[in-house]
């Protein structure tokens, strides 16, 4: 599982000549798919989008890409708008937090969820919270609505038995069947 903040600023390398091409900006998703698009990279100023299906590895200190030319020069602009700072609530109007994060799956670039942080003093003592994309959640221009606040759960926790999670380390996926990282 990795997070979108994560892989911003990471460097864009070619894997055949270990040149560096540019840096993440930010990563775009599709969220109508639930799914990762790929990557805005800038470099001496201007700026390409790297398809998600032209990543050769996404690893934890480069995205390594097979060519240069797989960079998109000019590229729409990413449909839909992200859900990074929207109000988590429940259909009961309990506000659980804010989401400030897209966890997803490194491997299919599937989203898995959003975290959600409650304040800085809530996070360092009872942990960031997760929550996981379903049906039932509703996600609307300011707001995501979740069913209850047992929807919000610890990355890679699908029955909801622990609640939180580390700022600093999701759950590993492959306890959960749900895919990790490439190898």
């Amino acid at each position: 599982m990795r997070r979108r903040g994560e892989v911003a600023g990471l460097p864009v390398v070619v894997v055949d000549s270990g040149r560096a091409v540019g840096r993440v900006k930010d990563v775009v998703f599709d969220l109508g798919q639930g799914r990762l698009s790929g990557f805005i990279v800038v470099s001496r100023g201007s700026r390409a989008f790297l398809p998600f299906e032209q990543v050769h590895s996404l690893g934890a200190s480069a995205v390594i890409i097979g060519a240069e030319a797989v960079l998109v020069p000019s590229f729409p602009a990413p449909a839909g708008a992200s859900p990074v700072g929207k109000s988590v609530l429940t259909r009961e109007g309990q506000l659980l937090g804010t989401i400030d994060d897209v966890l997803f799956d490194p491997e299919s670039g599937a989203v898995w969820g959003y975290q959600v942080t409650a304040g800085f003093i809530s996070d360092f003592v009872e942990g960031k919270k997760a929550v996981v994309l379903t049906e039932e959640i509703v996600e609307g221009p300011d707001s995501v609505v979740v069913g209850d606040a047992g929807d919000v759960r610890e990355p890679g926790d699908p029955d909801g038995s622990a609640v939180t999670m580390t700022a600093t380390e999701p759950t590993a996926p492959e306890a959960t069947g749900q895919g990790g990282p490439r190898e």
